[in-house]
């Protein structure tokens, strides 16, 4: 990775690291504000377009592949432009997906709904992707907490964002836009914001400031993060061939993102049928995350 960033001393660094992990905690608030109601809106929007239950589950599934499938490409270009392009280009293809799902559902196109569930869940890998961003320069002494503070913002808008359901709907029905996509809108909205955020924000940009930082202790006795050469898919795979340690734990991973995500996919759906109202559904649904 190449980069123009010069090597800051220590205080300066502290002090960049401090901003660095405001900014992050900001975009997390606004990124979990919509992420939540997406996924429990989502459940109940292909039920509507698709005409059956059954198909409610595939809300969490799209969103979770595609947070699958863009992660990889966000980390490359997180190695080779920066956390600050990497960030805001994965919340703007989250806009992307949110203005192809309110398009589905005026259309009643259960395949497009899906392909925007799947560009939705771009949130999903700046959610986790931020998690590192806030490790870039911190020091031994204060990773544990910087990552921490990125992590719990995001329950500050996941948290909120249920209560934006009824302004969400008026929004919606004020621009003449089907059921249950307000909150969707809002989604968009705050995912713009958060792009914004990132791109404004992260200037000078962590992950290129800390490649060009000494591998050496600095004075104040901290090493800098180190900054891993790109490793093959193949090597990852080796390692889960290779280490039962590895394999147990994708499998005990996999196995509880599971029940978790089965449990949100389905309880707004049966709630929703036993004549909760779609404020409590939301609620329930994102505090139970």
């Amino acid at each position: 990775m190449t980069t123009g960033a010069t090597v800051l001393a220590p205080t300066r660094r502290a002090r960049l690291q401090r901003r660095v992990v405001w900014v992050l905690a900001a975009g997390q608030v606004l990124g979990g504000l919509g992420t939540g109601v997406a996924l429990s809106l989502g459940a109940l929007l292909i039920t509507r377009v698709s005409g059956s239950p059954a198909w409610s589950g595939m809300a969490a599934t799209m969103g979770t592949l595609g947070a699958a499938v863009l992660a990889m490409p966000l980390a490359r270009l997180a190695q080779s432009r920066g956390r600050r392009i990497s960030l805001s280009a994965g919340a703007a293809a989250a806009v992307v997906g949110g203005g192809i799902v309110v398009a589905a559902a005026a259309l009643g196109t259960i395949w497009l709904l899906l392909g925007g569930m799947l560009a939705m869940g771009a949130a999903q890998a700046v959610n986790l992707q931020a998690r590192f961003a806030a490790t870039d320069l911190s020091s031994a002494g204060s990773r544990a907490r910087d990552l921490s503070l990125v992590v719990w913002s995001t329950t500050i808008g996941a948290m909120a964002g249920p209560n934006l359901f009824e302004p969400g709907e008026a929004i919606g029905r004020s621009l003449d836009l089907p059921p249950l996509t307000g909150g969707i809108v809002i989604a968009v909205a705050a995912q713009t914001l958060g792009a914004v955020v990132y791109l404004l924000g992260l200037r000078p940009d962590p992950l290129l400031v800390a490649a060009a930082q000494p591998s050496s202790s600095d004075p104040a006795g901290h090493r800098a993060t180190p900054q891993p050469d790109h490793v093959p898919e193949q090597r990852h795979l080796a390692v889960l061939r290779s280490v039962p340690a590895a394999r147990r734990s994708v499998a005990t991973l996999a196995l509880s993102h599971a029940v978790m995500v089965a449990l949100m996919s389905m309880t707004p759906v049966h709630l929703v049928e036993h004549g909760a109202s779609l404020n409590l559904v939301l609620c329930l649904a994102n505090n139970c995350r």
